[in-house]
């Protein structure tokens, strides 16, 4: 546990440097506290974090605001836990935290919250969030790594499962629907529970081009029946942008997709990009 925990703390690091340019200005090693690396942001302001690693969890030390102002914590519910808060009136001697921890706090007017992430994959959105900056990707090469290192033993099969568990219904579909709205692209069934995040190429056919993984553009937001049709092959879009069905799906399917011969991808959704991962999709994934 401890070697994979700190090899999640290395990955952790080349995220925030890869993803958001950040700069680690001090590092500090303590008995009790060890590891403890702070952060700044030149893009941003230089807005700061300070993270350390425990047996388990990533836990960071953040401003209650985040760098436009509006409450961190409200943005993060269900991707990481507030262990402690440290109350900050802007005089320095009233901080219940050590500036060795949190130095950034001082003398600003701004409560702190210390954090703890289990799922190593939502630091990136997290760090967007907090940031208020889109992520240029919404699956980093450092969790694609962690993914290949952890289903190394599965099958292809079990692979895109496990895929379509972890992105499908996390990090790639949080970050569709930050940019999109929690609605299917195709029925307009709202719910975040009721939508899944399907790859254009799927995982396993991108090992020689791993950044469309995390491509958003490589995404289809879709409710669960519309999803399993397109991973299945069954359904895909032609060069119009209509729908193109394979005779292998019934006529019963059909009409519980709603299907008809104007059935087309909205407008919204349509780009250059994402019309190169339907070509893809149409000619090496499409059943006939």
């Amino acid at each position: 546990m401890k070697d994979k925990v700190h090899n999640q703390f290395e990955a952790a690091e080349k995220i925030l440097v890869a993803e958001f340019g950040a700069k680690l200005t001090k590092s500090t090693s303590r008995v009790d506290k060890p590891n403890n690396h702070i952060f700044s942001f030149p893009n941003f302001g230089n807005y700061q974090l300070s993270m350390r690693n425990n047996k388990k969890t990533l836990s960071i030390y953040v401003n209650a605001k985040t760098r436009l102002g509006d409450s961190f914590e409200s943005k993060f519910i269900g991707k990481a836990t507030v262990v402690k808060r440290y109350p900050q009136d802007g005089n320095p001697s009233s901080l219940l935290l050590s500036a060795q921890d949190a130095p950034f706090l001082t003398p600003t007017k701004n409560d702190l919250l210390l954090i703890e992430v289990e799922k190593f994959d939502s630091l990136v959105e997290l760090v967007g969030l907090y940031l208020d900056v889109a992520p240029s990707s919404a699956i980093t090469n450092a969790v694609q790594e962690e993914f290949e290192r952890d289903t190394e033993r599965c099958t292809t099969g079990e692979r895109d499962a496990l895929v379509k568990v972890r992105f499908g219904q996390g990090i790639f579909r949080d970050a569709l629907i930050r940019k999109r709205g929690a609605n299917c692209w195709m029925s307009n069934i709202e719910g975040k529970p009721l939508l899944i995040a399907s790859h254009i190429k799927p995982w396993s056919k991108c090992k020689t081009d791993t950044e469309a993984r995390g491509n958003l553009d490589n995404g289809l937001l879709l409710s669960a029946l519309w999803d399993a049709a397109f991973d299945a092959g069954l359904i895909s879009f032609g060069e119009d942008w209509k729908i193109i069905c394979s005779e292998r799906l019934s006529e019963s399917a059909k009409n519980s997709l709603g299907i008809n011969i104007t059935t087309s991808l909205p407008d919204e959704f349509r780009n250059d990009a994402r019309k190169n991962f339907l070509t893809f999709h149409r000619e090496n994934c499409f059943l006939d």
